[in-house]
């Protein structure tokens, strides 16, 4: 049977990697290696795109140190979206009732209204009007 190689998407491959465990001791895997021993994924060191929340790939950071912008985004110009009206969101949803983790002001791109989500976005969809 021949072996035949599969390409993965940036965000597959973060979703994948992210339920990665060591055989041996059960934790996550914090770094994952290419066949050239480049180093494509470090979990402690995860940028997201400030316009679109993607996951920034290393050799984009590597590249263009600071960016707070993937490539397709920088490409198309957009800007990072304004900051929200709250630092932070009211002290009742600070947590995540689905997955337990923070969450963060987002602003819906039709009307440009604020709303509640999930920091784990897109791995956790939840999200609620923000609570006055």
């Amino acid at each position: 049977m021949a072996h035949t190689r599969t390409e993965l998407d940036l965000a597959s491959a973060v979703a994948l990697v992210e339920k990665l465990r060591c055989s041996q001791c059960r934790q996550l895997v914090k770094r994952l290696y290419d066949d050239k021993g480049r180093l494509v994924y470090d979990r402690d060191n995860i940028v997201r795109c400030a316009a679109c929340d993607a996951v920034i790939p290393l050799s984009r950071i590597a590249a263009a140190p600071g960016t707070r912008l993937c490539l397709a985004c920088a490409r198309d110009g957009e800007a990072p979206p304004v900051a929200p009206p709250h630092p932070t969101p009211p002290s009742s949803q600070r947590k995540c009732p689905r997955c337990g983790g923070a969450t963060v002001m987002r602003q819906n791109e039709q009307d440009r209204s604020w709303f509640v989500g999930c920091q784990s976005f897109p791995q956790c969809r939840w999200t609620a009007e923000v609570e006055t």
